[in-house]
């Protein structure tokens, strides 16, 4: 059978959701049989588990269509997943039109034109240009460690949180870490704070799924970890660190998650500790969040759209007609 191949890039300066996502795919894809070639820039930064798992290509040429059409003629590929930060349309179309089709996955694929596009949010929108997507809460790209779990049961005042706020790093993310430690400082609250090492290398999902777990709510940015918070039903109080974040942190809200408070305006720290004391005192508005999470999040998204690629582009020849 042909080779699937992925391209992600991750570190400190982008993050790391790009990778965590793809890697969960890679994984439930190889558990179908498929191979995969992971193609990358930032080969340093990619687990373990990844490199024990694909082939990894580190891309250094500037004419990445170039690379990648010569990697796809060579692997026989029949799908191409891209999970690009900025995703360039013309380099989506130069490789369609090579007869290559390619998947795009994120909300950030800009005028981009692919055969498929996973979105990654927890509100589906309908998509205009007639390209063929997969969104919404049951196509989020999450590790197994993350599937199925049961709802906790919300205790009456909160003793741990469980704060992440992201795989990059910046004087505001060290800014709103100070805050939440003095704040947890000051209520006597175990705080467990999970930060990636400084080349963005990220913790094992098992891990991140326990320290999850083990907290009454959480405060996080708007990236790609609060997907694993709802898979998780962890309530929290979400800050969007990059605009990119706005969205689903605004759908977090909305959604009856938690609440979502924009750093670095007026008046916000305030409100973030007013907000915070009352996810630590308030615990109908923490069980009332678990339990809208585990009634929209159930984490098996991976397996889904490994399986639609896996059916759709199954990269060998159908069997001959029976006459």
């Amino acid at each position: 059978m042909s080779v699937i191949l992925i391209r992600a890039d991750g570190g400190p300066t982008i993050g790391f959701g790009h990778v965590t996502r793809c890697r969960a795919l890679a994984r439930t894809l190889h558990e179908l049989g498929r191979q995969v070639l992971w193609i990358t820039r930032t080969p340093d930064v990619l687990p373990a588990d990844v490199k024990a798992l694909c082939e990894i290509v580190s891309v250094t040429q500037t004419d990445e269509f170039e690379a990648l059409s010569t990697l796809a003629r060579r692997h026989e590929a029949p799908v191409l997943i891209g999970d690009w930060k900025d995703t360039d349309p013309i380099l989506v179309q130069r490789l369609r039109d090579t007869g290559l089709p390619v998947v795009l996955l994120g909300n950030q694929t800009g005028a981009a034109r692919a055969d498929l596009i996973v979105k990654q949010r927890f509100v589906p929108q309908p998509e205009t240009r007639g390209v063929h997507c997969l969104d919404g809460p049951e196509h989020l790209l999450l590790p197994a460690a993350f599937s199925a779990l049961t709802p906790p049961v919300a205790v009456t005042q909160a003793q741990s949180v469980f704060v992440s706020l992201g795989g990059s790093q910046s004087e505001l993310i060290d800014h709103c870490l100070a805050i939440c430690e003095e704040l947890c400082q000051q209520r006597n609250v175990k705080v467990d704070i999970l930060r990636p090492d400084h080349q963005g290398t990220p913790h094992r999902a098992q891990e991140v799924a326990e320290r999850m777990r083990a907290a009454d709510f959480a405060v996080m940015a708007g990236g790609t970890s609060l997907h694993e918070a709802a898979a998780c039903r962890l309530p929290a109080i979400c800050l969007p660190i990059v605009p990119r974040q706005l969205d689903r942190a605004r759908s977090w809200e909305a959604l009856g998650f938690g609440v979502s408070l924009v750093p670095d305006t007026p008046h916000w720290e305030s409100q973030f500790a007013t907000a915070f004391n009352r996810f630590h005192t308030d615990v109908e508005i923490r069980q009332g969040a678990i339990e809208k999470m585990a009634a929209s999040v159930d984490g098996l998204g991976a397996q889904r759209v490994a399986q639609f690629i896996h059916t759709t582009w199954p990269g060998e020849p159908s069997p001959p007609e029976s006459s």
